[in-house]
C-alpha cells in the first residue's frame, strides 16, 4: 500500500497529514486557482485509495477516520503493534531463522521460500535484514 501511494505522489499526505487548506482570496489568480483545486481534490485521495484496499472486515475498524493519516497510524498499530509488541515479534522471527532447519523431505525450493517468508515478515516490520 506504501509504494502504491507513492506511486501516486500520495504518500507523504498520509505520512504528514492533511495540509491545511487556506480559502481562496476574492481576486485569486488563474495560478492560485488550479494550485486550490489540486489541493482540494488531492486531500480525500489517499483515504478513497486506503479504503479501496480494504476488506471489509478491516474496512469496519476504520472507516469513522476523516483523514488519512488517523486510519494509516490506526492500522499500523493494528497490524504491526506497540513497539514493545514489534519488538518481541521481531525477536521471536529471527529466533525461527536462526533455529529452522531443512528436513530431509523438503526440497531446496521448499525451505528458501520458508526461510523468505521469515525475512518478510521481518522486513514488514521495518527491520533491516541483509540479503
Amino acid at each position: 500500500m506504501k509504494a502504491y501511494l507513492k506511486a501516486l505522489n500520495l504518500y507523504e499526505v498520509v505520512e504528514l497529514g492533511e495540509p491545511y487548506i487556506q480559502p481562496l482570496r476574492v481576486n485569486a489568480n488563474l495560478k492560485e486557482i488550479k494550485k486550490y483545486d489540486e489541493l482540494v481534490t488531492r486531500s480525500p485521495r489517499p483515504l478513497t485509495c486506503i479504503h479501496s484496499s480494504l476488506t471489509d472486515v478491516i474496512f469496519t475498524r476504520i472507516m469513522t477516520c476523516q483523514t488519512a493519516k488517523v486510519a494509516w497510524d490506526k492500522l499500523k498499530e493494528e497490524f504491526e503493534g506497540k513497539s514493545r509488541v514489534k519488538f518481541v515479534r521481531l525477536l521471536a522471527l529471527k529466533r525461527e531463522f536462526e533455529l529452522s532447519k531443512m528436513k530431509d523431505s523438503d526440497s531446496v525450493k521448499d525451505y528458501s521460500s520458508k526461510l523468505m517468508e521469515i525475512v518478510n515478515h521481518i522486513r514488514i516490520l521495518e527491520e533491516i535484514f541483509p540479503d
